[in-house]
């Protein structure tokens, strides 16, 4: 739909765990390789199916419990959880 029509530019999921949860396991095919200009809300990263969360390319953590869910977010994907300092760089000094 997006590249027939080029339209939405952007796609938010907001509750995105209730959209594409752990245990409905989409099929690697029904998602396409690149999610770039989806953005998916969700304070339960570990609920996210996995092929879903596997093509997000960033996270984004915001009020009281940011820091858990960025944390959560990395341990799913199996990434090293970024220093408040690299938090900080990063917003200073974007890529």
């Amino acid at each position: 739909m997006r590249f027939a029509a080029l339209a939405p530019h952007w796609l938010i999921v907001d509750e995105a765990h209730h959209f594409l949860p752990t245990l409905a396991q989409p099929a690697q095919e029904s998602l396409p390789a690149d999610l770039g200009g989806v953005a998916a809300v969700t304070v339960r990263p570990r609920e996210l199916a996995r092929p879903f969360l596997e093509r997000l390319e960033a996270a984004l953590g915001v009020g009281p419990h940011a820091e858990e869910t960025i944390a959560e977010f990395c341990a799913v994907r199996g990434l090293p959880k970024p220093s408040i300092e690299d938090q900080l760089l990063e917003m200073v000094l974007p890529r």
